[in-house]
């Protein structure tokens, strides 16, 4: 890979996940070879910005007050002939856009964190107006259909099984490697931040509950957050991140304001520092926050997973063993008062196959073979 070579990552905010990985991946990237150039770009840039938005606030509305449909949707959309060929029209309309910045920016690889850019560039591959190699790093536990295009050069997944998924739907075993899913650098080498307990005003001898809802902050956290004060009084520590979600910001800090034990947080972005502090999480189950909760070596608690990926990832993870599933606020207590019993077997059972399944090294091993295959055109076995 010369000094010249240039690498562009497309993603979308559809989910902060997607973003943070291609940061991951980027980041190893020039960390491994700091002559090569990169670019990291949102999706949504390259069309009108009605586009972007229409498209975000529909999604995060369904989320919220329609699981069901989207749930509906995922399976649709990953069984349907019909869903297939409208995918592939609407890539067709869509992909021109695209086209011209490529030209312009002329990158030696493309690298994708979402299924859309995957396949619009696979789309403008396939019909000859752009030649470079298309990369797929798949940000989940499970395989949608809407990922897989004969067009792209490489897949990056989570674990074997996708490689067999995979290759069932047409993709042979050497166009896909087992990395894991990327997260920043930081995992790998997380120290608790003493100074951001005392900022929390927190004391250090009680365990922190960590309560993460994803970017649109969609877990119901008035209720966890009563289920935990009531159970455990003020025997722990509570941070709740509410991310995009101001509405639930605010009521959550009005509600909250006077207990010294309950910390709200609107969008941060140093959540590793947060993972460092904590005891347990309390999550959606979304690949990307999933992956850097078993970085962090932290016990996770997926709450009620929404139809679709979300549900796909929990059946794997609690399968491995890494993961308890609770799908009632009611259930919320014993599951977690057996967490903070670092004596009991079940606790050291799930924190030993954290120990196992964890990929701290998943974005380096991915920029290793990135970069490889830029070099030589062939794939590292």
């Amino acid at each position: 890979m010369n000094s010249q070579s240039r690498i562009l990552f497309i993603s979308t905010p559809v989910g902060a996940g997607h973003t943070r990985a291609a940061q991951a991946v980027q980041q190893a990237v020039q960390r491994i070879n700091p002559s090569s150039e990169t670019q990291l770009v949102n999706m949504f840039d390259f069309f009108p910005p009605i586009i972007g938005r229409t498209i975000l606030r529909g999604y995060l509305l369904i989320l919220r007050l329609y699981p069901s449909l989207y749930g509906s949707m995922y399976d649709w959309g990953n069984n349907s002939v019909a869903a297939l060929a409208g995918r592939d029209m609407i890539n067709r309309y869509l992909a021109d856009r695209m086209l011209q910045f490529i030209k312009q920016y002329n990158p030696d690889a493309i690298v994708c964190t979402h299924a859309t850019p995957a396949g619009l560039t696979a789309c403008l591959r396939r019909n000859g107006q752009i030649s470079m190699p298309v990369f797929a790093v798949i940000t989940d536990f499970v395989l949608h259909r809407l990922w897989v295009y004969a067009d792209v050069d490489h897949y990056y997944v989570s674990h074997s099984l996708l490689q067999e998924q995979l290759q069932q739907l047409g993709i042979s075993q050497a166009k896909s490697l087992a990395a894991g899913i990327p997260v920043s650098a930081e995992y790998a080498c997380l120290r608790r931040n003493e100074e951001l307990l005392q900022q929390f005003q927190f004391t250090s001898n009680l365990p922190v509950i960590l309560i993460m809802g994803g970017g649109g902050g969609l877990l119901p956290m008035d209720d966890i957050i009563g289920s935990i004060c009531r159970h455990f009084s003020d025997d722990v520590q509570i941070i709740a991140v509410t991310g995009h979600n101001d509405k639930l910001y605010h009521r959550l800090q009005a509600r909250h304001k006077h207990k010294k034990n309950v910390c709200i947080l609107g969008f941060v972005n140093y959540i590793p520092a947060l993972m460092a502090l904590a005891a347990v999480i309390i999550s959606k189950p979304g690949g990307m926050t999933s992956a850097e909760a078993l970085c962090a070596g932290l016990p996770l608690i997926i709450y009620r997973p929404i139809p679709g990926q979300e549900e796909g990832n929990a059946q794997y993870l609690t399968s491995l063993g890494v993961a308890k599933q609770v799908n009632d606020v009611t259930d919320l207590p014993q599951a977690l008062g057996q967490l903070l019993n670092n004596e009991a077997e079940s606790c050291q059972e799930q924190r030993r196959a954290i120990s196992r399944f964890s990929r701290p090294d998943a974005a380096d091993e991915i920029a290793n073979h990135l970069i490889n295959f830029l070099q030589t055109g062939q794939v590292r076995t």
